[in-house]
């Protein structure tokens, strides 16, 4: 896999509802082919449909979106407030972040403000808290004006962190939630579009948006009616010293691919868990905490099998998400099995192998006529026998004259 197209991605922001920029690099990526159609271009979606004459098309979806926040209000002195989507305020004290300022079509950096830490003890004897649950961002302003004349109510905001490896094969960096699933989601394509003889199904490769706002829609997608749905994602990882693993399920980072059993992955769970068996893939196994995965969203669409695959993260929805690009391929891989047609069984091979007996008797007939053409050799052989015999008559009768000739010496002593 190609890790250049991870890392392009990576440096490409694409909070919620703004993943214009992620999906123009996608579309950068993919080529153009016969086979390949695109079904979906918008703001919030990007849907590839590869056709393979199959009667069964399968649904593969990654969301193109990361953690962000939005600006609530704009202060007197110029800072603004913002919101976080999913559990992240307390990871955003003090964090660099970037602002997309729709007036100036640009991002902004800023800083988010942090307790003085000077402060700590005066604070406790006034009994003025700090209010942890609010996110203030300083971008360097003085006043309400000047910052309202880059910045509006609504404007997105990421963590401004790009990514670093910690190991050969361990990165770090913000966002790895979901842009491994669609790094994976891209290479899945790329490889069918090489090969999609090999194809058991048609497929869609859905890039979603808005996914960590809970506002993900397969609408677009409704006329193809798919037989199963598979998401490609990623998932918390119990590798940490202050997790137990007997209460949470025992999953790591570098130990493979997850799959999440559930009463909605039904029909699904058992193909993925035979192929990883009989493919060798490293897999691990997690029931979701709430009782049910991650594809509620999707399940309220569709009546039809589905699967939740994804890549274990530490410090998941955070600035500093790690992951094992180990994992990644594991994915990757076992998902490339799924879609390809299983040709190699056993039956298969014993065929072959009777086959290509029944065909030894046919080179041994073969070897039979090359035996009865030695066997014209022999004869000619035969006839040199016959030469031969021939020069045994010359014998006798040389023989034969030096009888005469002592019989004739003898009378003419006589």
């Amino acid at each position: 896999m190609n890790t250049n197209i991870l890392h392009t991605l990576i440096r490409t922001p694409a909070p919620s509802n703004f993943e214009t920029n992620i999906r123009k690099y996608i579309k950068s990526v993919i080529p153009s082919h016969k086979k390949v159609s695109l079904v979906s271009d918008k703001n919030t979606s990007l849907a590839y449909y590869v056709n393979a004459h199959k009667k069964k098309t399968i649904v593969l979806d990654a969301h193109m979106d990361e953690i962000s926040g939005q600006v609530i209000s704009i202060t007197e002195d110029g800072f603004c407030t913002i919101n976080m989507t999913g559990p992240l305020i307390e990871h955003m004290h003090g964090r660099p972040v970037l602002v997309f300022s729709s007036i100036l079509n640009k991002t902004i950096p800023g800083v988010i403000l942090i307790d003085q830490v000077h402060v700590e003890d005066a604070r406790k004897e006034k009994e003025d808290t700090y209010n942890n649950k609010i996110l203030y961002l300083d971008i360097g302003l003085k006043n309400k004006k000047e910052t309202e004349s880059k910045i509006e109510i609504g404007d997105a905001v990421i963590a401004d962190y790009s990514y670093t490896y910690l190991q050969k094969n361990i990165i770090t960096s913000r966002g790895l939630d979901n842009k491994l699933g669609v790094y994976i989601l891209i290479h899945l394509l790329l490889h069918f579009i090489k090969h999609s003889n090999q194809l058991n199904y048609n497929i869609v490769c859905n890039f979603s948006g808005d996914e960590e706002t809970g506002k993900t829609s397969l609408s677009h997608l409704k006329h193809i009616q798919p037989d199963s749905i598979i998401v490609i994602d990623t998932d918390f990882s119990t590798d940490v010293p202050f997790l137990n693993s007997d209460m949470y399920g025992k999953i790591d980072i570098g130990k493979g691919a997850i799959i999440t059993r559930s009463n909605e992955d039904d029909g699904l769970f058992s193909t993925f868990k035979n192929l990883a068996t009989k493919h060798k893939i490293p897999l691990q196994i997690t029931v979701p905490g709430g009782g049910e995965s991650m594809l509620s969203h999707y399940i309220r669409q569709y009546t039809t099998k589905t699967q939740f695959i994804a890549v274990p993260l530490r410090n998941i929805h955070s600035p500093v998400e790690t992951a094992d690009l180990r994992d990644v391929t594991a994915v990757f891989t076992l998902l490339k099995h799924f879609l390809t047609k299983q040709t190699h069984t056993k039956k298969n091979r014993t065929i072959k192998r009777k086959s290509s007996n029944k065909r030894k008797p046919t080179r041994k007939s073969k070897g039979k006529r090359k035996s009865k053409g030695k066997g014209t050799r022999i004869s000619k052989g035969s006839r040199k026998g016959t030469r031969n015999s021939k020069g045994s008559r010359k014998g006798k009768n040389k023989d034969s004259r030096k009888g005469k000739n002592k019989d004739s010496r003898k009378r003419s002593n006589k």
